[in-house]
């Protein structure tokens, strides 16, 4: 059948690209190899077609070397990203118009873990590596390199409850962590590097409703800034800005 067939071909992944093992026993049927679709974005579209037949979740895994990414695509099924490390797992993304291309979220409960989102320069002028618009969400082991915007949480929709772990952002051009009406990140392990420039961009970006949340063991070298509190986007239908959010055991080191 083509379940027995999918099954196999999802142990046979298992197997040899040491899918992380947490996710073996609740994936058999329902992997997909970004490197067998050609694209991240592609491998996303039939792992779409599969939780609406099933009914359940599935994975995108991205194997060992570089994947490209496609254009822009959103997360709006219970589909989770995985590879096996930051450092192996690369996505190859691609400015289009001198828009970063990325992944945007608008599922709640959606995992991403052990990637690497690597431009190959730095010639865009808008645009986010991930981009999370709901609740709920697990970002643990990601890398980003050369990106605009590395993490944008909320984008102006109010989501919260998102756990970040041990994060790496290299030459970010813009903001690392980008927080615009968001409430309730737990950040630990985070990472983060801005250019050496040290004329623009920030370590976190705090824009509007931000409360409530807590970053611990986390460093910002470069950068214009290393928390940039933008007061001036902060009426009060709007909550207050970096409210209850706090830093504990964290370095920076930027211009401002």
């Amino acid at each position: 059948s083509l379940y027995e067939h999918f099954r196999i071909i999802a142990a046979r992944i298992n197997q040899e690209q040491e899918i992380p093992p947490a996710y073996i026993n609740t994936y058999t049927a329902n992997v997909y190899n970004a490197a067998d679709y050609g694209t991240v974005a592609a491998a996303y579209a039939a792992a779409v077609a599969d939780t609406i037949i099933t009914g359940g979740r599935a994975v995108v895994f991205i194997p060992v070397g570089t994947t490209n990414l496609g254009n822009t695509f959103t997360v709006s099924a219970q589909v989770d990203i995985v590879g096996v490390s930051r450092e192996n797992s690369i996505i190859n993304c691609e400015i289009v118009g001198g828009v970063a291309q990325g992944i945007i979220v608008t599922v709640g409960n959606f995992n991403i873990r052990d990637v690497h989102f690597y431009y190959a320069s730095t010639s865009h002028t808008v645009g986010a590596a991930l981009m999370i618009k709901a609740s709920a969400q697990t970002i643990s082991n990601v890398k980003t390199t050369n990106a605009y915007d590395a993490f944008s949480l909320g984008a102006g929709t109010l989501c919260g409850d998102i756990c970040m772990d041990n994060i790496l952002t290299f030459n970010t051009k813009n903001d690392s962590i980008r927080m615009e009406n968001v409430i309730d990140v737990h950040g630990n392990r985070l990472y983060l590097q801005g250019q050496s420039s040290m004329t623009a961009g920030s370590g976190w970006h705090l824009i509007g409703n931000t409360e409530g949340s807590v970053f611990t063991n986390c460093s910002n070298i470069y950068g214009l800034k290393g928390i940039n509190i933008d007061s001036s986007y902060d009426p009060p239908s709007r909550g207050s800005c970096a409210a209850f959010t706090y830093f504990i055991g964290c370095l920076f080191d930027t211009s401002g």
